[in-house]
């Protein structure tokens, strides 16, 4: 779950206040959340197995490069605590 803290620190890392967030669902083994800003929102997935997310972050960047299928192109990862 994202506190005020966390929400604080991604203000900082992305630039921007976070103007609003939420829980999304979708998955079973990570929590996921959009993020909202004055001018974009982002889509923040956070998990404790650091290989896992790291998978992932190369996973979706190798298919974005292909330019094949549409895919949102990942920017960090985060660990949860």
């Amino acid at each position: 779950m994202l506190t005020r803290k966390d929400i604080h620190l991604l203000s900082k890392d992305l630039h921007t206040p976070i103007l609003n967030w939420q829980s999304v669902s979708g998955g079973d083994i990570s929590n996921s959340y959009k993020l909202q800003t004055k001018s974009y929102s982002v889509f923040l997935k956070t998990h404790y197995n650091k290989t896992l997310l790291n998978a992932e972050y190369l996973g979706l960047q190798a298919i974005a490069k292909t330019k094949t299928i549409r895919t949102e192109h990942p920017t960090f990862y985060i660990l949860a605590p």
